[in-house]
């Protein structure tokens, strides 16, 4: 699992939708292993969230993802990349992109995308730009990216903001049924 989790912190996709150089401490890593973490129990997610990583990796550590996890954050990562040439994972602030990457933003972007029709993700680029912009300037969406992020209802609350805005821009989205909050 180690291992491949570092050949996918440098998939071409994952490079590019990050827009940043490759970081030293590992924190591509973990943006890896919390796309794979979360994509394989979505519904199942339970804070805190360093502990649903290290039950995660503990209980896949010897295995190598299987090629369905893999492709996905691949196509997900690219689909990502042409849609966002930068700022797909910036909250902002004073109205532009902060230049830092928001783990929680990406959380909500990686998997709702994840979950959608790429397809219609990438052809509605446009309308997808809006979506984005909107969810970043609304006051419900502001605190689900911005404090105490690992908590289950903001987690939840996010990517379900965030594919609730997708599919109302006409994108199909398929996301895992999760627990009423």
């Amino acid at each position: 699992m180690n291992d491949e989790i570092r050949l996918l912190a440098d998939d071409i996709g994952f490079r590019a939708a990050l827009i940043r150089p490759r970081d030293p401490r590992m924190r591509d890593e973990e943006l890896v292993l919390r796309f794979l973490a979360l994509v394989s129990d979505f519904p199942g997610y339970k804070p805190p969230l360093s502990q649903f990583l290290n039950e995660y990796m503990r209980s896949h550590r010897d295995e190598v993802p299987d090629d369905s996890v893999t492709e996905l954050f691949s196509s997900t990562m690219a689909s990502i990349a042409s849609v966002f040439s930068s700022g797909g994972f910036q909250a902002l602030r004073e109205g532009r992109p902060s230049g830092n990457l928001n783990r929680a933003l990406f959380d909500a972007v990686t998997l709702s995308v994840a979950f959608s029709d790429q397809e219609e993700f990438r052809q509605n680029a446009d309308s997808v730009h809006t979506a984005h912009s909107q969810l970043l300037s609304d006051p419900a969406f502001l605190p689900l990216i911005g404090r105490a992020t690992a908590d289950r209802t903001r987690m939840h609350g996010r990517v379900r903001m965030y594919a609730d805005s997708l599919r109302d821009v006409g994108i199909t989205i398929d996301l895992p049924p999760l627990p009423e909050e």
